[in-house]
């Protein structure tokens, strides 16, 4: 990520991005890396891959309950 004159730019910063477009009012959508953070310490239903504009492969993602 990188921080210019307020705002961040960078991989990351576009995947967030794009699962904020692809979730619905009240849905919340992570990549299996931060299911995987949290450890189960949140419940969340896998969606499978997705593929995401802007990378080259599909990403797993899931929603937040």
């Amino acid at each position: 990520v990188l921080a210019l004159q307020g705002d961040y730019f960078g991989p990351v910063v576009n995947l967030a991005a794009r699962l904020v477009a692809l979730a619905g009012a009240g849905e919340i959508f992570v990549t299996d890396e931060v299911v995987e953070r949290v450890g189960g310490a949140v419940e969340t239903d896998a969606l499978g891959p997705r593929p995401i504009r802007g990378f080259s492969q599909e990403i797993e993602i899931a929603r937040l309950r």
